[in-house]
């Protein structure tokens, strides 16, 4: 598998691999490798997401008002 690159080519290989999955499970394949690399690239996409935002330090963050 070609390691894609950026957001966009996370979604598209996640977009692929479950197609492949599904494919997989209607035919009664086994499915323990394609699970763990739709879940590794789920992963990835999360990761790829969060890494651009800053979180607030807790003496930052705003109180819950009661």
């Amino acid at each position: 598998m070609a390691s894609p690159v950026g957001i966009p080519g996370l979604g598209a290989e996640i977009a692929s691999q479950t197609v492949k999955f599904n494919d997989l499970r209607l035919s009664g394949q086994p499915l323990d490798e394609i699970k763990q690399t739709l879940s590794e690239l789920k992963k990835t996409l999360a990761l790829a997401k969060n890494a651009g935002k800053e979180k607030k330090p807790e003496a930052e963050a705003v109180p819950p008002s009661w």
